[in-house]
């Protein structure tokens, strides 16, 4: 049984390397707090690699990840991820739902049917289920990837800038509907360029940098009063690169 003491993401002497280059070093990350953590910093700096690596898409040079206490192989780990461009199979709308749902034949239950009509419904598709997916608005392919993300009811979900192409309208939707999973207890991993997108939504805030984690801090002292010169000058727009 997982131990509830346990942070929800705890991170030790992690390294990622690619063709010899350090692109991500964490000497210690505890998250444990309840809400929404957003991971700000310039391009390149290692926020969606970090992303991966805790979902288990990619794996680490050195060091270890958990989640809630077991090792992100466990297989009663209950994470999943959104993607900042969504990978959808070339099925309609309700089929790629219904590959959510782990089963021994073809066939899915009436409950877990019901399931994704309401979700589906919930993101705003509920007039598409019969629709190509790959024939969606971009817009809607995030839509529908965050509604397959949310069908297990996951305790951790990692976000990767969902919100960066598309619309305001959907971008409030998205909003509000990670806003409401947070609520129900799912802990949320949410990466953005948008500064004020992040201070929307925040409960506490990481700052990364060059592949370095440089700042951690509840919502107000991250945004009011940054420690690290880092977070200074990006939050001033002086740290692009």
């Amino acid at each position: 049984m997982t131990n509830k003491k346990e942070p929800k993401i705890e991170i030790k002497d992690l390294k990622f390397c690619h063709n010899g280059k350090v692109l991500l070093c964490v000497d210690y990350l505890r998250i444990d707090s309840p809400g929404i953590t957003v991971i700000v910093g310039p391009n390149g700096a290692g926020k969606s690699l970090l992303l991966k690596l805790i979902q288990g898409i990619e794996l680490p040079s050195a060091g270890q990840i958990r989640l809630n206490g077991l090792p992100i192989s466990d297989k009663r780990q209950s994470q999943s991820m959104v993607l900042q461009t969504p990978i959808l199979m070339r099925l309609s709308v309700y089929q790629n739902m219904s590959m959510c749902f782990e089963r021994k034949n073809f066939f899915i239950s009436a409950s877990e049917k019901q399931k994704i009509i309401d979700i589906l419904s919930r993101v705003g598709l509920g007039k598409k289920l019969s629709a190509p997916a790959k024939l969606l608005s971009g817009g809607e392919k995030q839509k529908l990837s965050l509604a397959r993300s949310l069908i297990s009811n996951p305790s951790i979900l990692l976000v990767d800038e969902p919100t960066s192409t598309i619309d305001p309208n959907t971008t409030m939707l998205i909003e509000g509907l990670i806003k409401d999973q947070s609520k129900k207890g799912t802990k949320i991993i949410f990466v953005t360029h948008d500064i004020n997108q992040a201070f929307r939504l925040a409960s506490d805030a990481i700052m990364i940098y060059q592949g370095k984690i440089v700042e951690q801090e509840n919502v107000i002292s991250f945004f009011e009063n940054p420690k690290s010169d880092f977070t200074k000058n990006y939050l001033a727009g002086k740290l692009l690169v």
